[in-house]
């Protein structure tokens, strides 16, 4: 089904874009299709639940989206693309230059770089998000990630559900066309993994004492205001770290590369505790690359993983948690999800002693330095999986180089990562100063 509607942006005089929606989800009705144009268009001021470039509309009557055998109850629409908003819901239409976003690092050697990427020669290098329009989405990724998360979901990836993806016709950012995705949602507030981790810390006469939010209780089922306790939220969090794992096997067995599973990229189902994977506008299909990069691809996945576990681990109140458990280790979970049974279980063990060992030194240096040990932990991740994949490939994925090799290639990528952080800071004080 097709479309469209004429809009005024607000703060643009006279000028007009046109909203076209396609591909509705069937079991959209006509009141909701009205209610999402009036939202894209800005007729009805869109509000949101988090900061960012998504409006949520909370449903008076959630659906049913039958998923094989299985019911999945969507409870909110979240429209990806249609704006910038900040964190207490209000925002503005999507069409104000970020021209700062990502330039300035802010904290640390690496905080400029978004992702790891390779080429047909398995070079690594440093990826940086693009300066972009802020609140917005092209309408390429926004139809890609309407595309990839039905797909996904026909082999059990564990995805939200598409609703439908459109475009501003005529808004345009360095040539290329805006747009936005809707995906239905099986959380009503659009929490997302991350969010679980806030915590407040107080001390008391028996020392430090943790105070989780309502999200986690509600996940937990913790009843009548009971605190969960420690065994509660570490077992829970041990569950969601293999969960994570198999979610992002799941992904890759069906065909994508390219997700960056860090805590804000997914969320708890409130039903069934299962880990729902979300944003997957800037994935790609495995057809779609060549061939020579899927190894170091699905490589930068996996620690993609370890990168959002540390990130937990060092910047929040949970990492104290594990510090008082010694003989419980976060990583090792997650590794058991994604790999198969036939890697060895002594294997992971002792990869994962690796990453909690460093883990611990890095949280012993708190923020301050965090973006330079982020770096530093995803050049230990690689290096160490590498020898697992090395050991056991993955579908028959051969390495494209010994483990001596790759030394030298991770060399060039620090190197590599340093030098964009002095380029990026010059070019952003130059934009400062005008």
């Amino acid at each position: 089904m097709f479309e469209n509607i004429m809009m005024r942006i607000f703060g643009f005089g006279k000028k007009k874009y046109e909203v076209r929606i396609r591909d509705w989800n069937p079991l959209i009705n006509k009141d909701l299709k009205n209610a999402v144009i009036d939202l894209a268009s800005w007729k009805t001021r869109p509000r949101a639940f988090r900061a960012g470039r998504s409006a949520h509309l909370l449903l008076q009557d959630p659906f049913v989206h039958q998923l094989g055998m299985k019911e999945v109850s969507i409870r909110t629409l979240r429209l990806k693309g249609v704006g910038n908003f900040n964190d207490k819901g209000k925002g503005k239409p999507p069409f104000v230059l970020n021209f700062l976003e990502n330039i300035l690092p802010g904290q640390g050697r690496a905080g400029i770089i978004v992702h790891m990427a390779t080429n047909e020669k398995h070079e690594i290098f440093p990826e940086l998000e693009n300066m972009r329009s802020k609140g917005a989405l092209s309408a390429s990724a926004a139809r890609k990630e309407y595309e990839i998360t039905g797909e996904g979901l026909k082999s059990w990836v564990p995805f939200n559900i598409p609703i439908c993806w459109g475009s501003y016709n005529d808004l345009k950012f360095e040539g290329e066309e805006m747009g936005f995705v809707v995906l239905g949602l099986r959380d009503r507030q659009d929490r997302r993994f991350g969010d679980l981790t806030r915590a407040e810390m107080y001390e008391s006469e028996q020392g430090p004492v943790i105070h989780f939010n309502d999200y986690l209780h509600s996940l937990l089922s913790v009843k009548n205001g009971k605190q969960a306790t420690r065994s509660d939220i570490i077992v829970s969090f041990q569950k969601w770290g293999h969960g994570l794992g198999q979610a992002l096997r799941s992904f890759n067995d069906a065909g994508f590369l390219r997700f960056a599973a860090h805590s804000g990229n997914y969320s708890v189902d409130e039903q069934s505790k299962e880990i729902v994977l979300t944003d997957v506008d800037s994935s790609v299909r495995r057809s779609e690359i060549d061939e020579r990069t899927i190894f170091l691809s699905q490589l930068f996945g996996i620690v993609s993983g370890i990168r959002g576990i540390h990130e937990i681990a060092v910047n929040t109140a949970f990492g104290f948690i594990y510090l008082q458990e010694p003989v419980v280790n976060p990583y090792f979970p997650f590794l058991k999800g994604y790999f198969p049974e036939y890697v060895p279980r002594s294997m992971l063990s002792e990869i994962s002693d690796i990453f909690w060992q460093r883990t611990k030194q890095d949280m012993e240096d708190g923020f301050e330095n965090y973006f330079a040990n982020r770096h530093s932990m995803d050049i230990l991740a690689i290096s160490q999986l590498f020898g697992v994949m090395e050991v056991a490939p993955l579908e028959g994925l051969q390495p494209p180089y010994s483990s001596r090799e790759l030394s030298r290639v991770l060399e060039r990528y620090d190197q590599k990562v340093l030098g964009l952080q002095k380029k990026n800071l010059k070019r952003g004080i130059k934009a400062l100063l005008g």
